[in-house]
């Protein structure tokens, strides 16, 4: 998986070079998966997030879009 969660101080970077939700085979990030990562990064003032995605599944693409919301 191509996904990287890190915090530093009160910033924090999100690099999403996969495809949203997951696949039969395990690739991807899901929805969950995403929640999780991001708020292991505590508490960020700051937020970068990078996204070079293939596509994926728009129901995940959308809880995501809405916990970065």
């Amino acid at each position: 998986m191509n996904v990287e969660f890190k915090a530093a101080g009160s910033r924090g970077e999100i690099w999403l070079y996969d495809q949203i939700g997951e696949s039969f085979w395990g690739d991807g990030i899901s929805a969950k998966t995403f929640q999780k990562e991001l708020s292991a990064l505590g508490r960020v003032t700051t937020l970068n997030v990078r996204i070079n995605s293939p596509g994926g599944d728009v129901f995940d693409g959308l809880a995501i879009y809405n916990q970065l919301k």
